[in-house]
């Protein structure tokens, strides 16, 4: 999986990068020869109302845009959620389609769903998952910074 990360924050884009690769080897997705562009963006939340969003941006391309002023524990979580729609969006899912008004058909599992936000299927995959996500993350930094402090 190739990851580009676009934001102006060294310090953020390092954070980013290696937390998104870290979550496509947990989703088993790391090996695929999916692109995904990960930017930050100071509007996302004003006119979407939303920490973060990812959809397919081609085949074989995925985006995800986060808002810029999320705080790390936020913003930790938020890729962990857009990283599960990758992996849903890879393995074929989750899709969409413009129907003829204009408006996104969704698609999970080949069928189409018309719910709410908090019912759609995978919506509640990803926010089951990015708790999971986030704890083997924490798991995996505290236990690296353990080793180093037993190595001293």
């Amino acid at each position: 999986m190739e990851i580009e990360i676009i934001t102006r924050s060294e310090y953020r884009r390092e954070l980013i990068e290696k937390s998104a690769k870290f979550y496509a080897k947990q989703l088993n997705i790391s090996k695929s020869n999916y692109k995904v562009v990960i930017f930050t963006d100071p509007s996302l939340i004003k006119e979407h109302g939303a920490n973060g969003m990812a959809w397919s941006a081609a085949p074989g391309v995925g985006t995800i845009a986060l808002y810029n002023r999320l705080s790390i524990g936020q913003l930790l979580a938020t890729i962990a959620h857009e990283m599960v729609h990758i992996k849903q969006y890879i393995r074929g899912h989750f899709r969409t389609e413009k129907s003829r008004n204009g408006k996104d058909k969704k698609f999970w599992l080949g069928k189409q769903v018309v719910a709410k936000y908090e019912k759609q299927p995978w919506e509640v995959e990803a926010y089951r998952k990015q708790n999971i996500l986030l704890d083997q993350l924490i798991d995996t930094v505290l236990s690296s910074e353990s080793k180093k402090k037993k190595k001293k």
